[in-house]
């Protein structure tokens, strides 16, 4: 067995939960292919029971590493989302690394972004009312989705929310705090970077986000950060806060305690803080959606 497959096979939740599906039930959930520039990507999309005929739409990039697909429990993640935030989420099923490398995925995702402004209403959306989310690996490539299109001079979503993101893919893993208490996460760290993106890259801000500009950041829709204590990315997640706050962007950034990497999926310690953090922000950002109770 090789690295890649070494790491592939070792990744958590491959199994479908079927327990967490049953505790939350939706009207629908549907497999669909969508045209990019790189042809078709697939995303999961989760339609809730509710009563309103156009909901608003949460984009979701799971996380991985960015080498890892879509996996059993990204199932439950996103009928959890669906659920209690009374919202339409697309769940992208990205092209991964390292067969297919920076910025492919990226530009994918980017693509899928401005479909479904475009056409949400054909899946019972409303293209006005569109939030994106990322968990790790995924968290990263919306940051960087919404500085292609501000680059473009897209309309914005109407915030982000940014879990446990890898802000910082230029430094070594290693020079990470508390990388040397954690020896098989650090030397999968360094795998994952060299497989997603090539060392000459590692710098521009659609792979590294913590090197953006001010003027860079400025015109980002508002974001909500949350770090988990006990990650490695946990400075650099903070330290993006902090610059998207110079910048003038609204940005509600929080640490949770007691937490690890990929607590909000892994339903680990500080999953609940941290639902309540991340439905808080839909509410915010759709702005008048969601009668159903959080739960």
């Amino acid at each position: 067995m090789n690295e890649l497959e070494r790491v592939r096979s070792q990744a958590v939740g491959q199994e479908v939960d079927q327990a967490l599906l049953d505790q939350y039930p939706v009207q629908s959930q549907e497999k669909k292919e969508f045209p990019t520039r790189h042809g078709k990507v697939t995303a999961y999309i989760y339609r809730p029971f509710a009563e309103q005929e156009k909901l608003p739409v949460l984009i979701n990039f799971h996380g991985g590493g960015f080498v890892k697909g879509y996996r059993g429990r990204d199932f439950g993640f996103s009928r959890i989302l669906a659920v209690n935030g009374q919202c339409l989420v697309v769940d992208v099923d990205y092209k991964i690394a390292p067969e297919y490398q920076y910025p492919y995925a990226v530009e994918e995702g980017y693509d899928l972004v401005c479909y479904f402004q475009e056409h949400a209403g054909d899946f019972g959306g409303d293209p006005s009312r569109i939030v994106l989310s990322g968990e790790s690996a995924g968290a990263n490539m919306i940051t960087a989705i919404l500085f292609m299109m501000r680059e473009a001079g897209k309309d914005m979503p109407l915030g982000a929310v940014s879990c446990y993101p890898p802000y910082d893919l230029d430094t070594d893993a290693g020079e990470k705090p508390g990388a040397d208490q954690e020896p098989e996460r650090l030397k999968n760290a360094r795998l994952y970077n060299d497989w997603y993106v090539a060392p000459e890259r590692r710098k521009e801000i659609f792979a590294s986000p913590i090197f953006a500009s001010n003027e860079e950041l400025t015109g980002l829709p508002p974001f909500t950060i949350m770090a988990a204590e006990h990650d490695t990315l946990c400075q650099e997640a903070l330290k993006f806060a902090g610059k998207l706050a110079q910048a003038g962007v609204t940005v509600t950034v929080k640490k949770i305690k007691g937490a690890r990497h990929g607590f909000l999926v892994r339903r680990t310690e500080g999953y609940l803080e941290g639902e309540a953090l991340f439905f808080t922000a839909l509410k915010t950002y759709f702005s008048d959606f969601g009668k159903g109770e959080y739960r």
